[in-house]
């Protein structure tokens, strides 16, 4: 489910951004520093034309951002597609799931919704590791950002979870190989060992979301916190309903409720 990018010095081959679009097809961007201020390009259906776009971009300056989509909530339509901006000096890309703006019923993606969270975050925020140290426990270690400012700095948050190759930064593999296919930040399966799967339609929206209700039906019926895999028990403060243990509610309370804290 997605990749993100960042590409620095080294020119991206055709063939590797193709990959990613074969790979992640709902949707690609980018976002780059040109005059000091951030600018975004956004493609749904045209790889030639956000080809043509990336050779631009890249005889302007040798840092961009990129972001290839599957869809896991949200609509397919260029609101979805990342890059994200916070406000005119910061924006993002991720990879993964932010399990907390996961919401069931609602034409907008996790990532969007969290964008509408960090749009309350004071100026440069980025540039606290206090901060930036929340926002990596909020999400988790398995959810990858790249925040890009209107300075041109990089910050890449859970970077061990992806992989440098040469001068630019993968947040998976999904790159060496358009067969490759992610859900959240597991490799669930490919087009060559799962030949039943057609991508491009409406047989993988029903993969993915057959996986994601048979792992909450699996976890509600035996027991266990959707957020770390725990057996939940009764009279020790575990949210049975929701099929959250004690320690994750308390946590991500706590974190919220640092972050509100800041303003």
């Amino acid at each position: 489910m997605c990749i993100a990018i960042y590409n620095n010095k080294d020119l991206l081959t055709k063939k590797t951004l193709q990959n990613c679009w074969n790979s992640n097809d709902d949707g690609a961007g980018m976002l780059w520093v040109e005059n000091g201020e951030l600018q975004v390009y956004k493609q749904l259906k045209s790889f030639k034309a956000f080809f043509k776009q990336y050779q631009a971009v890249r005889k302007v300056t040798d840092k961009v951002v990129l972001h290839f989509r599957i869809r896991t909530h949200g609509v397919v339509d260029e609101r979805n597609i990342h890059p994200f901006i916070v406000d005119e000096t910061v924006g993002f890309v991720h990879n993964g799931i932010i399990n907390d703006f996961s919401y069931g019923v609602s034409e907008f993606s996790d990532t969007w919704h969290f964008n509408e969270f960090l749009k309350d975050m004071p100026k440069n925020f980025t540039k606290s590791n206090s901060v930036m140290t929340l926002i990596s426990e909020f999400i988790g270690s398995y959810n990858k950002l790249i925040f890009m400012g209107s300075d041109n700095e990089v910050t890449i948050v859970n970077e061990k979870a992806g992989f440098w190759d040469g001068e630019s930064w993968f947040s998976n593999k999904s790159y060496l190989d358009p067969t490759l296919r992610y859900y959240g930040h597991q490799l669930q399966t490919t087009k060559t060992t799962n030949a039943n799967v057609d991508y491009s339609s409406k047989d993988w929206n029903d993969y993915y979301n057959k996986f994601d209700d048979d792992y909450e039906k699996s976890s509600i019926e035996l027991g266990y916190c959707l957020d770390c895999g725990i057996e939940l028990m009764k009279g020790y403060g575990d949210d049975l309903v929701n099929c959250q243990c004690a320690m994750c509610k308390t946590h991500h309370k706590a974190v919220k409720s640092y972050t509100e804290s800041l303003f």
